[in-house]
């Protein structure tokens, strides 16, 4: 929600995000033309309580190490190749960046 999409929205009134970052919206604009703002970055009772998207990385995580899309595409097709789809172990490695990391021992 920059400028150009501020400017083309005359009647805005409002914005819902459900984002806990704000880096996509124009803060100051949004304040000066009054557009009221609902965000789930100060709402730490809800956000607490989410776990879906750690969740959901995590199977994605798994889905790509296991290598299970092409097992579902190959058993879908009436083949498995069960060494074939082997994928790798998680046992040992390190996932990490440069904020975190998470061991799988």
């Amino acid at each position: 929600m920059d400028q150009e999409v501020l400017d083309r929205a005359k009647r805005l009134k409002l914005i819902a995000s459900q984002a806990t970052g704000t880096d996509h919206l124009d803060l100051k604009l949004i304040e000066q033309r009054r557009i009221q703002l609902f965000t789930l970055k100060h709402d730490r009772d809800l956000l607490d309580q989410i776990t879906t998207t750690a969740e959901l990385a995590w199977g994605l995580l798994m889905c790509c190490a296991r290598r299970l899309p092409e097992c579902f595409d190959a058993s879908r097709q009436g083949y498995w190749g069960r060494h074939q789809f082997a994928g790798i172990q998680l046992n040992g490695k390190t996932l990490a960046s440069s904020a975190w990391a998470v061991s799988a021992r």
